[in-house]
Order: C-alpha cells, then structure tokens, then sequence
C-alpha cells in the first residue's frame, strides 16, 4: 500500500510538475459561515481522479479571497485526499483583485464616513462656513441666529434696500443726504434774501408725509415700501 502511494505521488508529480507537496493537509473551518474552504473544481485528471480546489477566506459561506489551491481526491462527504499544492488560477487571481479593490474601497468609504460625522470635523465645517458669512457680511447668519434676530438699520443705504428687500434686515429709516444738504442751502439763500422758507424743514432732508398731524416724525422703510424708496448712497 505504501508503495502504491508513493507510486501515485510520484506519478502525479511528474504530471503536473508544478505542484508542490504537502506535508499534511491545510487547516478548513467555518464558524456560522465564516473562515475557510474548500471551493471550485478544475483541471480534472480522469486516470488518476484528482482535481484541484481553491482554498478561500469566506463570510457567510460566500468565498471573498483564494488563498491557496490544491490538488486532492474525494475521501467522502466534504472529506478530500491532499496530494500537493498547486497554483492558484487565473480566475482567483483576478477575483483577489477585485476583492482587494472592493474593500480598499469599503474601507475609504467607512473611513471617510467616519471622518465627517466626527464632531472635529463638523464642528471645523461650521466655523469655515461661519467665515465665509462673516466675509459676506452675513453676520447673523454666522451667529446661527437666522429668524431670532430682527436687524434695523438707520439711514438705508443701497446695502441696505437689498438686505430689506430678502429679509435680512427688517426695516430702515430713509437717508437723504443730498436732500439734507440741498435744503440747507435753500434755507440759507431764503434767509439771505429776506424770504420765508418752509415751515418745516425735515432734518434728514427728507419728504414732507401729506397728513403731518399724524406723522411720527420718522420715515420707515421696510419691506411695503422699499420698492418707492431711492437710497441716494
């Protein structure tokens, strides 16, 4: 018997001179369909009735990467003779490959997951996003403090119309500097001339509301009437 099996060891050999002998069989085993098996069968010897199987790290029984291949005879139910080592296929090869690729992928991914939803990371992406509002002069924006903060201005600036216009500030009072300075010079030469001026004068050189006996004094400008109203800076 023992020459028998030296016999076919031999002559297996130099069949297939690429495989390499095995001093024992590798180690198989699976725990709820994860560790290593036996997969596959290839290159078929008809006289000697061996084949070769891919030995494979698998997960849930499905193989993800060859690790080894060997030459072997059936023994029984899922039980095989080890006979040698041979190379791993072509297919396994390109499989690895893909295999490696996927979970270099994966891996990224989980990484970069990982990454943006630390608090580091969120916590730096709303203070460049703050920078960026404060550049723009978004300052309540950058505080967060959006639709809690109504902002009124004073003397509404062509800034200004627009901010009322998107609701970013809610109201101004109306700046006419031109106008101011035009009534002045009015009063001045009226004065001179010996002439009455005006019996009101608005100090922002504003115009006169119609109704004055219920007026407040202050022109507001908000989003009614900042359509009418011409910002002179």
């Amino acid at each position: 018997m023992e020459n028998d099996a030296s016999n076919l060891h031999d002559e297996l050999r130099r069949k297939f001179p690429e495989m390499r002998p095995v001093k024992s069989a590798p180690w198989l085993g699976s725990l709820n369909g994860f560790g290593i098996g036996l997969y596959g069968k290839r290159d078929f010897d008809s006289e000697s009735q061996t084949y070769v199987k891919t030995r494979c790290i698998c997960a849930i029984f499905i193989p993800l990467f060859a690790v080894g291949a060997y030459r072997v005879a059936d023994a029984g139910h899922r039980t095989w003779f080890f006979f040698g080592k041979e190379p791993i296929s072509f297919f396994a090869k390109l499989w690895n490959g893909i295999a490696a690729c996927a979970a270099i992928l994966l891996g990224l991914t989980v990484g970069w997951h990982a990454y943006t939803s630390s608090p580091v990371y969120q916590t730096r992406q709303e203070l460049t996003r703050a920078g960026q509002l404060l550049n723009r002069g978004e300052t309540i924006k950058a505080a967060g403090m959006s639709g809690k903060i109504k902002v009124y201005d004073q003397f509404g600036s062509k800034a200004i119309v627009a901010d009322i216009a998107s609701g970013t500030v809610a109201s101004t009072t109306g700046g006419y500097p031109a106008g101011s300075a035009e009534a002045g010079i009015q009063m001045i030469m009226l004065a001179f001339q010996g002439k009455q001026g005006p019996r009101i004068q608005l100090g922002d050189g504003g115009p006169v509301p119609a109704d004055v006996s219920t007026w407040n004094g202050v022109n507001i400008i908000d989003k009614t009437n900042v359509a009418q109203y011409q910002p002179q800076f």
